[in-house]
């Protein structure tokens, strides 16, 4: 909140906790009562009943600015196929590219979502 202290670091302003993008733009997709995935992540069926969060991962490029308006390209990057101990499962694995206004990557992100 100090912006004079703020121009002295070696960010040269004020910026926002990288946490902060995944609290704000989860990428994780939500499954609704349709068992589709929301439009932000392309729309996929999902053909069995349970859904299960199989992790990610984040890497983060350059810090959040104030006043930074910040883009999400999310893909469906791949899907694969295990036996478990409950039989078949499915493994949808979504990459998203977050950028800012300037079209600078601040960040990336890999979910996974387990369908069984």
């Amino acid at each position: 909140q100090d912006e004079e202290y703020a121009r002295g670091t070696e960010y040269g302003g004020i910026i926002a906790p990288p946490w902060l993008l995944c609290a704000l733009m989860a990428t994780f997709p939500i499954v609704s009562q349709a068992k589709t995935l929301p439009s932000a992540v392309p729309e996929v069926t999902l053909p069995r009943e349970r859904v299960l969060d199989g992790g990610g991962e984040w890497e983060f490029s350059l810090p959040l600015r104030v006043g930074d308006t910040i883009t999400a390209h999310t893909k469906l990057a791949k899907v694969f196929e295990r036996e478990g101990r409950m039989g078949k499962m499915l493994f949808f694995v979504y990459e998203t590219n977050y950028t800012n206004q300037r079209g600078d990557l601040v960040a990336r992100s890999s979910s996974t979502l387990i369908n069984y």
